[in-house]
């Protein structure tokens, strides 16, 4: 969870964006140092507030992919939008 978080806060810095979103995790086939595949960590961030989400999803690597990027961007607008 520390990386997502510290990539999107790397966006709002090397780019100077208003706000930031970034995913990383494990979409299979195996998972890795005790997470199991589907473990996903979304990062957001602005310029003010960074918090970091951690989800579990189950399908194949595109159906994780998917889910990843619709929550990522779900979360986005109800962040920004607080």
């Amino acid at each position: 969870s520390e990386i997502a978080q510290e990539m999107a806060h790397a966006s709002i810095t090397h780019f100077g964006s208003d706000v930031a979103i970034s995913v990383t995790g494990l979409t299979g086939p195996s998972g890795l140092e005790g997470k199991p595949a589907g473990t996903v960590f979304i990062g957001l961030a602005t310029k003010q507030n960074c918090t970091t989400i951690e989800r579990q999803y189950l399908g194949s690597r595109l159906t994780i992919k998917t889910r990843a990027v619709t929550e990522a961007l779900l979360s986005c607008n109800k962040f920004i939008s607080s």
